[in-house]
Order: structure tokens, then C-alpha cells, then sequence
């Protein structure tokens, strides 16, 4: 190492000494300025001498000199012959004879040592730090050249430390040329502030500059930013896929309704006549598609639909999956006319034949459509076509709907009917069963009563149950509603334990008996009211002999109690023979529709069909609807059990012996003349 070692040019001049350890012999060896230094004595040899001097409490550092490395400064006190402290200050400059497993085990330790006591210790001592930095440091004066640079920066640039010194910047790494690293150092000479770069030196490979400007040119400290670079690399693939997940759907890579959402906006705010128009389409039964075929098969039809969409959609507009099986084609400043088309056309091609997997299915789905401004805004978009969707799907399915003011009342209506109806079921004060009663046609005895609903709203007077009921069914109050009746019934019943043989029916629901609650209730409302099972029947429509329906397991479980079971309208709806086989049926009551054609030849031979169907299954047969003597006179020459309708009697509260008034007030039926001249009824 020589005098112009990048260290020792930035100390004050003084006296240098040479000196090399022997690491297997612990011998020393000096130079004769390196034994001033440590005040050798005459005829002392080094190794007597090297550690005799030291201050005690720098000896251990010392001890370790066969570890140290290339580079490596230590600095430390000796005392010479009058007792006072000097500083002195040794770096190793190289290491001799290395054997082949890369130690230094057996070889020299080689360095140089100066003597820094005084003003020069201050100084020595900044440059022992800047040696020991992990982060690389330079020194640069005011034309760019190397004054300086410590070991982490020669290792990282690849030259030696001895080599930089007094070389220009741009000819020791002329690919800094015209980027930013020169231009943040000759800003800070120029401005004299601080600079901060980031430098790509190699691909992925990133080192931050910090230049820190002084009067003799720049400082300069250097750190490898890469593992940060690679963090943040990270992080915003994170926050690019969180975007794209917050804005595409996963499944289809279709837009999400977020993303709808925005094109929405920013287009309704560029133009006061700007609009926007949504194709919102739900495809028809996908649940049951799920449930029997699985929701991969499930997944690979919501891709071919979509694949169908995207090539349908007209230039512009934006397609969109939202949720489950709900699509949408966003058009902007579309004619209704071409809007209603498109929609027309997607249900077209979502009825071709889909093949997955080996099968092939047929399905279908259902439209809705709605059209927004810059006044009604994005809500009122999501809003109606929800509306004009929940309307295709309430009307039958596989159609398209358009949103208008008309629909918008129908559905305010609804909800508003919905709301009171809850606070009708909460205060109970509004709602009431009156009883139609059926008859022998053998005795003339009432064998039953039907509980009919009726509400009385307070401002709006009697609201039908062709209107209650379905906003009950769609809102889920049919459950809590549906159990109210069956309870009123029984309790009804309990009172009417004097009359024989009297049934009293209650209504159910389709989805009512589907939740599964119906046995339950049935068998909790049984036991606080003491009401014999027999005394109390269920009506249920056709539907529930549905094939895949869930309510054949809870008839099952009604029927067990004890408690009957009645299809009501039968012959309206699903008749299928051989599932009135698997249901436990105690009642089947003819629909009104055959009642009214059972004066014609091909009405009556239905008529004896249906009776003679559900005799064979070991039912009753009550027909409903009777309004005329002629009708009730041909019901008398079936076989038919009992009849029911206005002819006979009209739904009536049940106040006291309103039973029993109706009962005797009637002619016997068993006796009605076959003969009675049509179109005289009975007073209602």
C-alpha cells in the first residue's frame, strides 16, 4: 500500500510504518518508522515490543490481528517513556501466502500504521467510520473526481480504492452519461442542496444516492434500494390485482358492477343529455342448474354465456357480471328501440342449446331494462332495472321488461303493502279468518270449514288475499303470517268442539310447507291448544306434487301427527296420477272451473273421473265453487262427497253460533230438486 492509498491521502501528512504479522508464528515484523511509532526499544525486538505498549485497554482488539481483513482499521493508545498517550491508527493492506481453503491461516498479515495523536485523532476517527459503513461512501471534488472512497463502495463498484482516486466520474463509469445520477450531482454542486436518486445499475439491481453538497465538491453515500425496489414491486402487483379484482369479475374476466358503476358516472357527468341504459339479465332457474348438476358445470355455463354477451354487445358498450347469474350490457346514448332489441337478442341466444361437458341443456333467462340521466343518476339506474328484472321473473320468465312509471308505482304499492302488512302481523288488530263451510251431500251436515284470510287495512280499506298474499310470499312474511292463520284456525276449532266430525282447514304455501316449519308449528300449536289432530287440516295447492318438490317430506310428517291433508284446486295444475300415489291424501277438492262445465257432456265425464281418481286413492272428494242449483243437482248424481261455495254459504266471521245458524238455515242439500230452474242462487 502506498502513500496515495485514498485513506492516507485524506489524513494530515505524517510519519507511516510498515509492518506484517506471522499468523501461525505470531511473529511481527517492522519497518523502522513502524518501531518509532510504538517507541521500540534498542535491541527490542517487534514482537516484545507490540503489545508491551498498548494501552490495556485496547489489547484485546489487537490480540485479533490474524482475523482481521483487507482494509480493516483499528485505532488505538500506546504509552511512551514518560508515560503519555499517543494515538495511533493501523489499517491492513493486504495478506500474504493464503493457503488454498481461502483463510489466512499460516500466512502474513500485512498494513501500515501513522500516527493520528491530537488534532489528527478527530479526523482519523471519521475516516474509521466511513470505513466501517456497511453503506458504500465517495468523495468527489467540485470536477467530478474520485477524492475518496471507502471499502464498501470499492467492493461494490468493482475497482479499487487506490484506482478511483483522482479518476474522473464519467471515465470510471461512462454509462452514467446523461442520466439522472450526473444530473442530481451537478445540480448539487450547482445548487449546493441535497440530492436523492434512485439508480438502476444492472436489471432489478437499484442503488439510492444521497449527494450531500460541501465546499470541497460532493459527498456521497450510497445504499442497494433493490430489496425496497422489490417490496414495492410487489406491492403494487398487489394493488393491481386488488384493482382488478375490485373491477373485473374472477370467473369470467367480464367487468364488475363497480366498474359499470364508474363508466356510468364519468358518462353522465361529461353531458347534460348524456344517458345511460342497462340490459340487466338473470338467467332462469340457474340455482336448480347448480344444485343438480354441479358448480363447475354451473361455472362452465356462466362462461358460455358470457362469451355469448360479449359477442353480442355493440361497439362501446360495456358487458358485466354482478352476481351469481346476473349479467348486464351497459349501453350509452343508446335509442330505447336499439336497447329493447339487443335485449330481445341476447334472450334469443342465451335459449340455444348449451353443450358442457358432454351435455347438452337448454336454457333461458330474463330481462330487465332501464335507462338513467344526469338527473336520476346511477342509483336510479340499479334501482329500476332491478325493478324491470324482479318484474320479467314475476311474470313468467324468458321475457324482456322495460322499467316505466307504471311499474315504479306497482312496485311502490307493493312495498308500501309489504310494510303495512308487517305492522298488521305485529299489532294484530287488522287481520281476521272468516269460515266457509262445506257440506254432505248425503246428510246436509257441515263436514267443514275452509279459514279464509282477510285484512282490514285501516285507510285502505279490505285488501284482498289475491293481492296480500303474493307480496307475503315474495317479502318471506307468508312464514310468520302463514303460522298465524293455522293458530287462529286451531283455536277456532277448539271452540267448535261441541259440533261432530268437523274439520276446520287452514291454508299452507307452497313455501311455507317448503321451509320445513310447517310440522313443527303444526305440532306446537296442537299442544297448547288441546285440539284433536283430527280436527284440523292443511290445504295445499297442486304444485307440491311437483316432481324435485320439497314438500313431500313435510305432508309426510303432517300427516303422521294426525292432522289432514287437503290438494287444493285440484286439476289446475301439476296432475300427475302417479304422484298423488306418494302423498298422503285425505281430501282432494275439485277446482271451481270443472264445477262451472259440469253441465256438459265432456265436463261432467271429468268431472267422474277426477272423483272416481280420487276415490281410488281412498280421498274425499269435496268440489268447490258451487253457485247454482243445477250445478249442485248434477254434483248430487256423482259420486262426490261434500260441496262448498256461495250457493251454500258465504265466508263468515266466526261469531257466536254462526255455525250452527248456517247450518240450519240451509235446505237440506240431500233434498235439493233436480229440476230447479237455473239462474236463481241462493241469497248471498
Amino acid at each position: 500500500m502506498s502513500s496515495t492509498d485514498p485513506l492516507w491521502r485524506a489524513l494530515p501528512s505524517g510519519e507511516l510504518g510498515r509492518w506484517r504479522w506471522h499468523v501461525a508464528t505470531q511473529v511481527m515484523e517492522w519497518d523502522d518508522a513502524c518501531g518509532r511509532l510504538h517507541g521500540a526499544r534498542r535491541g527490542e525486538t517487534p514482537s516484545e515490543t507490540w503489545l508491551r505498549v498498548v494501552h490495556p485497554a485496547d489489547v484485546a482488539r489487537l490480540e485479533r490481528i490474524g482475523l482481521w481483513t483487507v482494509a480493516e482499521v483499528q485505532v488505538f493508545r500506546v504509552t511512551d517513556g514518560t508515560g503519555a498517550h499517543r494515538h495511533l491508527l493501523s489499517r491492513v493492506t493486504h495478506v500474504e501466502g493464503l493457503p488454498g481453503d481461502g483463510t489466512v491461516a499460516g500466512g502474513w498479515v500485512a498494513g501500515m500504521t501513522v500516527d493520528v495523536t491530537g488534532a489528527q485523532e478527530a479526523h482519523a476517527r471519521a475516516v474509521v467510520a466511513l470505513e466501517s459503513m456497511t453503506d458504500a461512501f465517495v468523495a468527489l471534488d467540485a470536477d467530478l473526481r474520485f477524492t475518496f472512497a471507502n471499502a464498501t463502495a470499492a467492493r461494490n463498484l468493482g475497482r479499487s480504492a487506490d484506482g478511483l482516486v483522482g479518476e474522473h466520474l464519467l471515465d470510471a463509469f461512462p454509462e452514467l452519461t446523461g442520466t439522472p445520477v450526473e444530473a442530481a450531482y451537478r445540480r448539487g454542486l450547482a445548487t449546493q442542496a441535497v440530492e436523492t436518486v434512485d439508480w438502476e445499475r444492472a436489471p432489478h439491481l437499484w442503488v439510492t444516492a444521497e449527494v450531500h453538497p460541501n465546499a470541497d465538491g460532493l459527498h456521497v453515500y450510497f445504499r442497494d434500494s433493490t430489496a425496497a425496489h422489490q417490496a414495492a414491486a410487489v406491492q403494487q402487483q398487489l394493488l393491481t390485482e386488488l384493482e382488478r379484482q375490485t373491477t373485473h369479475d374472477r370467473l369470467t374476466g367480464l367487468a364488475s358492477s363497480t366498474l359499470v358503476g364508474r363508466r356510468a358516472v364519468e358518462h353522465l357527468d361529461s353531458s347534460e343529455r348524456a344517458t345511460v341504459t342497462m340490459v340487466a339479465l338473470d338467467l332462469d332457474r340457474f340455482g336448480l342448474i347448480n344444485d343438480t348438476l354441479g358448480h363447475a358445470f354451473g361455472d362452465a355455463l356462466l362462461l358460455e354465456v358470457s362469451a355469448r354477451l360479449v359477442a353480442l354487445a355493440p361497439p362501446g358498450a360495456v358487458v358485466s357480471r354482478h352476481d351469481g347469474d346476473e349479467f348486464a350490457l351497459t349501453l350509452f346514448d343508446a335509442a330505447p328501440a336499439e336497447a329493447e332489441a339487443l335485449a330481445h337478442r341476447v334472450l334469443a341466444a342465451v335459449r340455444q342449446p348449451v353443450r358442457v361437458r358432454r351435455q347438452e341443456l337448454a336454457v333461458s333467462a330474463s330481462a330487465g331494462l332501464a335507462t338513467a340521466d344526469r338527473r336520476g343518476g346511477v342509483d336510479s339506474l340499479v334501482r329500476d332495472v332491478g325493478i324491470a328484472l324482479h318484474e320479467a321473473k314475476r311474470a313468467g320468465r324468458d321475457r324482456v321488461v322495460w322499467c316505466d312509471a307504471e311499474l315504479q308505482a306497482g312496485v311502490t304499492h307493493r312495498a308500501q303493502l309489504e310494510h303495512d302488512l308487517r305492522r298488521a302481523l305485529r299489532d294484530g288488530d287488522q287481520l281476521a279468518l272468516h269460515y266457509q263451510p262445506s257440506f254432505s251431500l248425503a246428510t246436509g251436515a257441515p263436514t267443514g270449514v275452509e279459514a279464509l284470510l282477510r285484512w282490514s287495512h285501516p285507510t285502505r280499506g279490505p285488501v284482498s288475499p289475491t293481492e296480500a298474499i303474493p307480496v307475503a310470499e315474495e317479502s318471506g312474511l307468508i312464514l310468520p303470517l302463514g303460522e298465524w292463520v293455522i293458530a287462529s284456525a286451531a283455536q277456532q276449532a277448539r271452540a267448535w268442539k261441541d259440533v261432530p266430525d268437523l274439520t276446520v282447514w287452514a291454508n299452507v304455501a307452497p313455501r311455507q310447507l317448503a321451509s320445513g316449519d310447517v310440522p313443527g308449528a303444526l305440532e306446537r300449536i296442537l299442544a297448547e291448544t288441546g285440539l284433536p289432530a283430527r280436527r284440523l287440516g292443511i290445504e295445499v295447492t297442486e304444485s307440491v306434487l311437483a316432481d324435485g318438490s320439497p314438500a313431500g317430506a313435510a305432508l309426510h310428517e303432517v300427516r303422521a301427527l294426525g292432522v289432514k291433508v287437503a290438494i287444493d284446486d285440484f286439476g289446475t295444475g301439476y296432475s300427475s296420477l302417479s304422484r298423488l300415489l306418494e302423498f298422503p291424501v285425505d281430501v282432494v277438492k275439485i277446482d271451481r272451473s270443472f264445477v262451472t262445465a259440469c253441465e256438459t257432456p265432456a265436463g261432467r265425464a271429468v268431472l267422474d273421473g277426477i272423483v272416481n281418481l280420487a276415490h281410488g286413492i281412498g280421498a274425499t272428494v269435496i268440489a268447490e265453487g258451487v253457485e247454482t242449483w243445477e250445478q249442485l243437482a248434477v254434483l248430487r248424481s256423482t259420486a262426490c262427497d261434500a260441496v262448498t261455495g256461495f250457493l251454500l254459504g258465504m265466508p263468515v266471521p266466526a261469531v257466536s253460533q254462526a255455525l250452527e245458524r248456517v247450518r240450519l238455515s240451509q235446505p237440506s242439500v240431500a233434498r235439493v230438486p233436480r229440476t230447479r230452474r237455473a239462474g236463481v242462487p241462493a241469497a248471498r
